[in-house]
């Protein structure tokens, strides 16, 4: 299986929407999931700050990393966020679509990438810590989550680039 890794274009954006639907159906918790459509997309990929590539296999989209930039003080850094397919977890998509996209940031001038986690995600945590991203805190009953009845912390990690 080859997989391509590239910064995505307007014309990925109806296999990024497929994605984030599967996402939806699987109840996961990722804000790619509050897409209603192929234009909610489009929209988040034309606002400026905004950064995503993609992992590609067979032209399908199976993974999308999304990078915010700061603005004026704050443009130095970025927060990321990171999504792959059902399908194609536990190979190291993840990792390598999110150091992709931090090279490419890093050459536009971004020095920092920061990500919240929630503390039960141990798959996320695990592939931004095997990616060179650090622990710095936490966000102590960052989430409700209704179906546990109970709070659940958010993490958070930086790498710098």
């Amino acid at each position: 299986m080859k997989i391509q890794y590239h910064q995505s274009s307007l014309q990925d954006a109806p296999d990024m929407f497929t994605l984030f639907q599967q996402l939806k159906q699987e109840q996961q918790e990722v804000s790619f999931t509050d897409a209603t459509n192929t234009e909610d997309i489009i929209t988040w990929m034309n606002t400026e700050g905004n950064y995503f590539y993609v992992a590609r296999t067979n032209q399908q989209v199976i993974g999308v990393l999304r990078a915010t930039r700061g603005t004026c003080e704050q443009q130095h850094a970025c927060h990321v966020t990171i999504a792959v397919s059902s399908d194609y977890r536990q190979q190291g998509i993840a990792k390598s679509l999110v150091l992709f996209g931090l090279s490419d940031l890093k050459t536009a001038g971004v020095k920092i990438a920061r990500a919240l986690i929630f503390s039960d995600n141990k798959a996320s945590l695990n592939t931004l810590m095997a990616a060179g991203f650090s622990i710095s805190g936490s966000i102590v009953k960052h989430h409700y989550h209704h179906q546990r009845n109970t709070y659940i912390d958010d993490v958070i990690l930086f790498k710098e680039l």
